[in-house]
């Protein structure tokens, strides 16, 4: 199926289907970074955007010694060239093209909506151009923070866990979803505090 192509990514990308929307940025050296997103009508603005993709091999590490898998050396140094909207059989989907010139390595982000569900699938696919092999340790789906609320959002609206307090993330710790390893979390958990009576 043929797509709307662009060769060079604007400095902002605005995408979505259905109930969801997506906001991206992307320096024109760069990789694309998520700044807002928009599920059924909760609004979150994300203040600190990390790049989307992260891709850790053997020779290239992190700068990030925690567990989360960012500040990936390649994820911060591929720069996307290109972009694609374009439909499948069940919605809509955008195609985000990206190059690490050091290694080689090229990146296709797929961010897809299925219909009218109020959620996003998102995928990397990750391809060796490159003329000397690549090991690769980890790569991410989607990488970002959704903290953030609304610039305009009441105080009380962040006491209750944001404008995506009421967003689930479905996750999955292994290769193999199909072994039983997905898992459905709220995206924040409320606090609790154990009282005691004298």
């Amino acid at each position: 199926m043929s797509g709307t192509q662009h060769e060079t990514p604007p400095r902002s990308i605005r995408w979505g289907h259905g109930p969801v929307e997506l906001e991206l940025t992307a320096a024109s050296s760069g990789p694309a970074c998520l700044t807002r997103l928009t599920i059924a009508g909760h609004d979150a603005r994300i203040t600190a955007p990390r790049p989307l993709a992260e891709v850790l091999t053997v020779a290239e590490g992190r700068s990030f010694a925690g567990p989360r898998l960012v500040r990936t050396v390649v994820g911060e140094r591929s720069v996307l060239e290109g972009w694609e909207e374009r439909p499948t059989p069940t919605g809509r989907e955008l195609v985000l093209h990206a190059r690490d010139e050091a290694t080689g390595l090229v990146t296709e982000q797929i961010l897809e909506v299925v219909g009218d569900a109020a959620a996003v699938r998102s995928r990397l696919l990750v391809t060796n151009d490159g003329d000397r092999s690549v090991a690769l340790r980890a790569v991410t789906s989607w990488v970002s923070g959704l903290g953030a609320t609304r610039a305009d959002a009441p105080p009380a609206a962040a006491a209750q866990g944001g404008a995506l307090a009421d967003v689930s993330i479905h996750h999955g710790r292994s290769d193999w979803l199909g072994e039983d390893a997905g898992r459905r979390r709220r995206r924040r958990r409320p606090s609790t505090r154990a009282s005691r009576r004298s």
